[in-house]
């Protein structure tokens, strides 16, 4: 890429998809109106530096690199909306995910992702979250409070058999059995069974699991007998 590109001060848009890059001069840093960036399909292993002195970008799709890390300061880039990281090797996106507020769209998949950072729930008009193959086999308890999602992208992750059952029962099932496990429930695994028995999770979980806490029942509910919409205990 020539450092000529530095010329373009008023551009707005640039797509260098597919090019074979292995590298982008510090000089793109000189385009300040820039607001989206696509550098999909490349062969690039870092980004420079100065990248973070495009603070206007709202969109930036890095996807399908050689990325093992992200520069120092990325979290500048606090305009971001869509953010495009899968098929790299970051080992990590926690010390600076707070700081990304405006992110919408969050693609992460195909990293060595491994745990999802508590401070998940800071992004709060997160509508979309890809973080399949990432290596998580579980959720943060942060992760209800994401109020806004509405698509989330879990597949080929090693994931508790119970959090794997209630993701394939939508993203709600995920949400509420979540809560139900951080509530001190001893008998999580009996919202997978609800969930099979299609019950309607809003009706019946929380009175459920609420009832066992407070009495501190050990026998277990025979899902076959339901009065008004709830299990009899």
């Amino acid at each position: 890429l020539p450092d000529a590109i530095s010329n373009l001060t008023q551009l707005q848009q640039l797509n260098l998809n597919d090019n074979q890059l292995t590298t982008l001069p510090d000089a793109i840093s000189n385009l300040t109106q820039l607001q989206q960036l696509n550098l999909n399909d490349n062969q690039l292993t870092t980004l420079p530096k100065l990248i973070v002195r495009l603070t206007n970008l709202e969109r930036l799709f890095v996807s399908r690199n050689g990325l093992t890390a992200l520069p120092e300061d990325f979290s500048q880039l606090q305009q971001l909306t869509w953010l495009a990281l899968g098929g790299n090797m970051i080992p990590s996106f926690s010390s600076s995910i707070e700081k990304f507020t405006k992110l919408t769209h969050l693609f992460l998949w195909g990293s060595k992702l491994y745990v999802l950072p508590e401070k998940i729930f800071l992004l709060k008009d997160l509508e979309a979250l890809y973080i399949s193959k990432t290596g998580l086999t579980d959720l943060p308890l942060s992760f209800i409070h994401l109020k806004k999602l509405k698509t989330l992208s879990l597949d080929n992750n090693p994931l508790n058999p119970d959090i794997y059952a209630a993701y394939e029962q939508g993203l709600d099932a995920i949400k509420q059995f979540i809560q139900a496990k951080n509530e001190g429930v001893s008998r999580a695994p009996l919202f997978i069974r609800f969930l099979k028995s299609r019950v309607s999770c809003e009706t019946v979980i929380h009175p459920c699991f609420k009832r066992l806490k407070d009495s501190e029942r050990t026998t277990p509910i025979h899902f076959a007998h339901f009065r008004a919409g709830y299990p009899v205990v």
